[in-house]
């Protein structure tokens, strides 16, 4: 093949070329790559399912009783009738829950009962110690025996001040055998005005869905890479319908740190 031959060869792969970028550009090459394109970017932002999380995260949710309550039908005692949950932020036994557990009458309890689901072998009754208290945000950090809570799995933290209206989340609600209960929700609102038990103000997240059964006070928000943005605050009509309110995670970073220099 002669040299005049051969640049023209070259002249007309590099027309070609141009072509296809010009095509892909203006949306009309190949409607496959257009398809495989969406669905790569589909898989890196819808993260997991609510059951994936929770399957996840079944050895990071505590059941949180309020001080004084009697919890029989566990291995050290029952059911958690009053109170709520808290969740593992490291595996050294610290949880995070609501400052509305700890707090008696204006008065912070020293312990708090605590009970863990290990998988599929039943219920253990646990002491919490209460390390640190944060009443201006209404959360609370206790520490639990990490040797008798079984394999405890950290939650990982997210960045509440991400997050916007319409958005998806997942509350990791009470425990079973089978693991937490995922309730999913939409925010509504990213900066409510509340007053924590304190009396201090707080701004919470908005959260919305038509029925919280299953959800509980002091369970992890998470969003759908499965990394915690908020605490459940109150849970609207008893668990029934509704809107409820999360303190946004970002405003545990002071009261964990403390908790880890312990």
């Amino acid at each position: 093949m002669t040299a005049r031959n051969l640049g023209l060869l070259a002249a007309a792969g590099a027309a070609l070329l141009v072509t296809l970028v010009v095509l892909a550009a203006a949306g009309t090459f190949s409607a496959s790559h257009a398809t495989r394109a969406a669905a790569a970017t589909d898989s890196s932002s819808t993260g997991l399912s609510p059951g994936r999380l929770a399957a996840r995260y079944a050895g990071g949710i505590v059941e949180v009783a309020a001080p004084g309550s009697v919890v029989p039908g566990t291995k050290g005692g029952a059911r958690t009738a009053a109170g709520g949950l808290g969740f593992v932020v490291a595996r050294s036994g610290l949880v995070l829950t609501s400052a509305r557990f700890v707090d008696r009458n204006g008065v912070i309890a020293k312990t708090v009962p605590v009970v863990v689901r290990p998988g599929t072998s039943g219920a253990t009754r646990l002491t919490g110690v209460i390390v640190c208290v944060d009443a201006a945000h209404d959360l609370a950090v206790v520490r639990i025996d990490p040797g008798r809570a079984g394999d405890l799995v950290a939650l990982t933290m997210g960045d509440s001040n991400g997050l916007r209206t319409g958005g998806p989340v997942v509350a990791l609600g009470r425990p079973s055998a089978a693991g937490p209960t995922p309730v999913t929700a939409t925010i509504s609102a990213t900066a409510r005005a509340a007053r924590s038990l304190s009396g201090a103000r707080l701004t919470v997240l908005t959260l919305a869905r038509p029925s919280w059964v299953g959800a509980a006070v002091g369970a992890p928000v998470l969003d759908a890479r499965g990394r915690v943005v908020g605490v459940l605050d109150r849970v609207a009509g008893s668990e029934g319908s509704g809107s409820t309110t999360a303190v946004p995670i970002d405003d545990s970073a002071k009261v964990i740190a403390d908790a880890l220099a312990d």
